[in-house]
């Protein structure tokens, strides 16, 4: 769309709006040591109150997109996966998480083109055995089925 930042181009033909990034799984894997996650595997990479504190007022602020997201994943009721929004993984908050499938799915405003933070935040979570699933606000706002194709796809390769 006219206007928007540029994006990483997509590696799928699912539509000429929809992007991602961060693609390759990690050679950690899910037996690759403790959990990022509080409470599911001891204190190293568990979140800190600051962490807890960001992802209960972001739950509170959620965007549009991501509310209308998390609509359509919410109960297990996309493919019986267990997803959850806005938790904290180490040092970090994801958007939309499917531990069991070491998926994080971020949606995004065009400020988060190019940025450094991101870049960081995405090869850590990398390290740590997540793949990373990035689309843009308006690609979820306005193609909704799209979006959740490709999370569909995504799924499939992270079993």
């Amino acid at each position: 769309m006219m206007g928007r930042p540029p994006h990483p181009p997509s590696a799928d033909a699912l539509g000429p709006s929809l992007s991602r990034e961060g693609r390759g799984k990690s050679d950690s894997g899910a037996a690759g040591g403790p959990s990022p996650l509080a409470g599911e595997g001891g204190a190293q990479g568990a979140p800190g109150e600051g962490e807890v504190a960001r992802a209960r007022s972001l739950r509170r602020h959620m965007t549009d997109a991501e509310r209308k997201l998390w609509r359509a994943l919410r109960s297990r009721q996309f493919q019986a996966v267990k997803f959850r929004r806005q938790v904290p993984v180490g040092p970090y908050v994801a958007d939309v998480l499917a531990y069991d499938r070491r998926l994080v799915v971020e949606v995004d405003g065009g400020h988060h083109a190019g940025s450094a933070y991101d870049v960081e935040r995405d090869r850590w979570l990398s390290a740590n055995g997540f793949r990373v699933l990035r689309l843009w606000n308006n690609d979820v706002l306005d193609n909704l089925d799209g979006a959740l194709t490709v999370i569909a796809e995504a799924l499939r390769e992270n079993r």
